[in-house]
């Protein structure tokens, strides 16, 4: 997407460290107008390109991420040309968020597993890494605040 390969080798985004940059773009992947495919595209190159450097909050943000664009889109026959990235954005998390669960917060571990739950996908492995963190985390959580992005 020229969108991301246009950014200008001194901007902000550039000179950042990889977790500011990827956070960032994450958040403009989401905001840009782009079409879902476009989208979840852009968070694909990211991920493919530094998901190793992805702290907690990057993994669950961009968990969260896929699933607000999942939950936008409403055409069955879209839902369909998007599912592969889609699933091959949330094999990432899967990867890489349970070696990390215990730097996720109670947000964090509630957005991934929404993520989840959104599309309509399970994965044990995660599932039973969440189940492990989430009494360490009971404290955090407040039903007050809830974040569905509708």
């Amino acid at each position: 997407n020229s969108f991301f390969n246009d950014l200008p080798g001194d901007s902000p985004m550039a000179t950042q460290n990889p977790i500011e940059r990827n956070g960032n773009i994450i958040y403009i992947a989401r905001q840009a107008g782009l079409t879902a495919k476009e989208k979840l595209s852009a968070l694909e190159k990211i991920a493919s390109e530094e998901i190793d450097a992805f702290n907690a909050v990057n993994l669950s943000t961009m968990a969260y991420n896929v699933g607000v664009i999942w939950k936008q889109v409403r055409n069955r026959q879209e839902r369909e040309s998007i599912r592969t990235i889609v699933d091959k954005l949330l094999d990432r998390v899967t990867a890489n968020a349970p070696r990390k669960i215990s730097q996720f917060d109670s947000q964090a571990l509630a957005n991934t597993v929404w993520s989840f739950a959104t599309v309509g996908r399970a994965d044990e492995r995660l599932f039973d890494a969440v189940a492990s963190e989430a009494p360490r985390k009971i404290a955090q959580f407040n039903p007050q605040n809830p974040r569905d992005p509708e």
